[in-house]
């Protein structure tokens, strides 16, 4: 019977515990860290980004939506980079076109805030506008990371392409 409740105690404080540490990793990982996750390539990435989507849908503090919709774009660029590194050029102009609907979902809820609460979106707009620069400046680095992997093994059309974006 004591092993049964030590087991039981065991199971609920993993439980217990594992959402939290998971939320502690995602929040320290800095935005040039980020994983890719499931990558436009895969089957199962309309089904990532619908439920994001349905998540963002249900988030109605315009603060948290604008930090949840830079964590998406950010994530794009990561997709994004995995996909021109994979000589994948259509599925990186997937992920920099998911990254500029995130972007856009971030201005506005910068926006919503601004008629909600002027001074939390002062803050909110700086937080963002900070990390929407250095996301541009990665997105400079990519494309000219990509026209050097691309140069000698893709067509004029795929690397064009990609600078249309």
């Amino acid at each position: 019977m004591k092993a049964q409740n030590l087991v039981r105690w065991i199971v609920c404080c993993v439980l217990f515990a594992v959402p939290f540490t998971t939320a502690q990793a995602a929040n320290a990982t800095a935005p040039h860290q980020v994983e890719p996750g499931t990558t436009p390539d895969s089957m199962f990435y309309g089904l990532e980004r619908a439920w994001e989507r349905i998540g963002l849908l249900f988030t109605f503090d315009a603060a948290t939506k604008a930090k949840k919709g830079l964590g998406y774009a950010t994530e794009r660029l990561a997709e994004m980079d995995a996909m021109i590194k994979e000589h994948k050029t259509g599925a990186a102009v997937k992920a920099l076109k998911r990254n500029e609907d995130a972007v856009s979902v971030v201005h506005d809820a910068v926006a919503k805030l601004q008629e909600d609460d002027p001074e939390r979106e002062l803050e909110i707009q700086l937080e963002t506008g900070t990390v929407l620069n250095q996301q541009q400046k990665q997105i400079e680095e990519v494309r000219q990371q990509a026209d050097r992997l691309l140069k000698d093994t893709t067509e004029p059309e795929q690397q064009a392409a990609l600078h249309t974006v």
